[in-house]
């Protein structure tokens, strides 16, 4: 009995005990678990390794890839900005003017999948401050069957065009001469000048060959993804609108039918069997009337010529040769001007030309939008006149609307 009380005091003893030094333990609070650092999206463009020759995705061989949408990827336009993406990332970029948003900007590739182009944008975002995905163009189908070459044309021919205002692409080329490409791809090919925001990755020494122009972008697409395993740097360029049908543009240049027609008859059939594309202005200002209109053969091939005057003596002129120009003074103010055939151009103007002894405007280029071998030239003094220079607004009015006649 009395062990057995011993053993009880114990044990609660023991009890006591143990309850006393939980009392008197710190309160130890649970460690927070800190939050998940969120893992960075990896983007596939940071592991390529740029510059690159294209940097837009091929069209799939396989049908069932189809339909495909194609996303093009653009950045604000500038030269430096034009100068940086062609030499860092894509030797391909190239300046387009957007209708929709009615300015310039870069296109720096076309790419298959919103995901894909978003990406890519992200890049240019890091890289230029600034990035946008365009509107898809949707590709339904491939080739039925592959374009077979030689062809004797390639491309939509413009001139079988009969709906207004619609928009012609021409797919071209750099190659030192174009026998071989006429001999084994396209026979419609022609040789011309390229517009200066066109890359020539081989410098001055080749020029751009045109391979054909198509009614819409995406068969100028389909073209390029069909020989390009054939030629290198192929290209698409601008779009060139064509607002009106050949008799209406030479109404608006004051050109009777029959000097309209004139013209494009001699640009199929002259001595030099060229293909020769004529520029008229859409825009005359009021009160001129033509004083003068000449087709003729001139140095190295065919050439037009034809002179405004109003009741007042004021005149300018327009010209189209396949050479034997300069340029103008250096010595002149630059007046930039944006043309709807020619593209950006600089118009030269002075308050006094010591050869003319009178206020002189000229203009001497050798490029448009659809890369033909003609120069174009707009003038406002001559040797063989005495007239005022047309007003600098009107000037300025008249080169911008240059169209052409039979793009």
């Amino acid at each position: 009995m009395k062990i057995q009380t011993v053993i009880t005091g114990l044990i609660l003893g023991f009890l006591l005990g143990c309850s006393k030094t939980q009392q008197n333990l710190p309160i130890t609070q649970p460690t927070p678990t800190p939050p998940a650092t969120p893992v960075p999206a990896t983007n596939e463009f940071d592991s390529v390794s740029f510059p690159q020759d294209a940097c837009g995705d091929k069209l799939p061989e396989e049908p069932q890839a189809y339909p495909v949408e194609f996303y093009p990827v653009y950045i604000d336009y500038s030269e430096s900005n034009l100068q940086a993406v062609t030499s860092k990332f894509c030797r391909d970029a190239l300046k387009k003017y957007r209708e929709a948003k009615g300015k310039d900007y870069i296109q720096v590739a076309s790419l298959v999948g919103k995901e894909r182009a978003d990406q890519f944008k992200d890049l240019m975002q890091r890289e230029f401050g600034s990035g946008e995905v365009g509107q898809a163009s949707i590709i339904e189908a491939p080739l039925s069957n592959r374009e077979v070459f030689p062809k004797e044309y390639c491309g939509d021919n413009p001139q079988d065009i009969k709906s207004y205002p619609t928009y012609i692409y021409p797919v071209f080329t750099w190659a030192e001469d174009i026998d071989n490409i006429k001999l084994q791809l396209c026979q419609n090919a022609q040789i011309g000048q390229a517009p200066s925001e066109y890359r020539n990755p081989y410098g001055v020494e080749r020029k751009a060959v045109v391979l054909g122009y198509f009614s819409s972008q995406k068969a100028a697409l389909l073209f390029k993804d069909e020989i390009e395993n054939r030629l290198d740097n192929i290209q698409i360029g601008n779009p060139y609108k064509i607002t009106s049908e050949p008799s209406e543009l030479g109404r608006l240049a004051k050109l009777t039918d029959s000097q309209t027609q004139e013209l494009l008859s001699f640009a199929k059939n002259n001595r030099y069997q060229r293909t020769f594309k004529i520029v008229l202005p859409a825009y005359i200002p009021d009160g001129y009337k033509v004083a003068k209109f000449n087709v003729g053969e001139g140095m190295g091939g065919p050439q037009y010529e034809i002179e405004y005057q109003n009741s007042n003596n004021s005149c300018f002129r327009i010209d189209g040769s396949s050479g034997g120009w300069g340029g103008a003074p250096e010595d002149y103010e630059p007046v930039e001007v944006l043309s709807s055939a020619l593209g950006k151009v600089v118009l030269e103007k002075t308050d006094f030309d010591r050869s003319y002894n009178m206020a002189k405007m000229n203009l001497v280029i050798e490029a448009g939008l659809l890369i033909s071998p003609q120069r174009y030239s707009f003038s406002t003094s001559w040797k063989a006149n005495s007239c005022t220079p047309v007003q600098v607004q009107d000037a300025v009015k008249i080169v911008e609307s240059f169209q052409y006649l039979n793009p």
